[in-house]
């Protein structure tokens, strides 16, 4: 779904303190749009439950409570945002074999334009 067509609904959102905040803020900046704000909420599963008992939609990550509550999730597709993830380990440290492993599996599989 396209981000502009949630405009016309009141949101609950994520609270200032929140790291996903400007994640969604830029969102919004990027289709020149500032949501109706009904709510600001620090925890995305308050979020979730205040959108299934009606008092707005949210734009949240993907969170695994949302298949059990009566809630309908839509992709966003426009407009296309990105997040990075990385991984880190404290130099001249031991790493576990299983850690170890990853960290190889992560290096091996993913070029530096991916990770």
């Amino acid at each position: 779904m396209d981000l502009r067509e949630t405009i016309k609904y009141p949101q609950i959102i994520f609270s200032e303190k929140s790291g996903l905040r400007p994640i969604i803020d830029n969102l919004f900046e990027k289709i020149n749009e500032k949501p109706s704000i009904s709510y600001e909420v620090e925890e995305d599963q308050v979020i979730a439950g205040l959108v299934a008992k009606n008092f707005g939609i949210a734009i949240v990550p993907y969170m695994n409570i949302l298949n059990f509550l009566d809630v309908k999730s839509l992709d966003i597709n426009y407009p296309s945002w990105e997040r990075n993830f990385y991984i880190a380990n404290l130099k001249d440290t031991y790493l576990s074999p299983a850690v170890r492993e990853f960290k190889n599996f992560v290096i091996t599989n993913y070029n530096k334009s991916q990770i």
